[in-house]
């Protein structure tokens, strides 16, 4: 079974900006399923709740919702610098235990 692991914000040994995902969970459902805290911060745009994740295989993703967002879901976001965005996109997805219902878009297509 895929293993989550939360990270401190901003300590992923690499980039973590690619929009990859929007998902139709919010951050309590994901916080339920595997006990990960989200830190409440505020960017350019809005106030967002992040958290940090490493998949099992040592895939780095930066879970994100915006709080005020029209179009309300949980954006996935994977490193700018994968060799492989899909396999990485793919782990992330896999190890959060999301089914088609709960994907809303891919940078990869649904």
């Amino acid at each position: 079974m895929a293993k989550i692991a939360q990270i401190p914000l901003g300590t992923a040994p690499y980039g973590t900006g690619r929009y990859a995902a929007m998902l139709n969970l919010t951050p309590a459902e994901i916080s339920e399923r595997f006990g990960l805290a989200f830190e409440r911060v505020r960017d350019d745009l809005d106030d967002v709740d992040l958290v940090s994740i490493r998949t099992e295989a040592g895939v780095y993703a930066i879970l994100g919702f915006y709080v005020n967002a029209p179009k309300k879901g949980i954006d996935v976001y994977i490193r700018d610098e994968a060799d492989d965005p899909h396999a990485e996109l793919e782990d992330v997805l896999k190890s959060l235990k999301v089914t088609d219902a709960d994907i809303i878009w891919t940078d990869f297509g649904k």
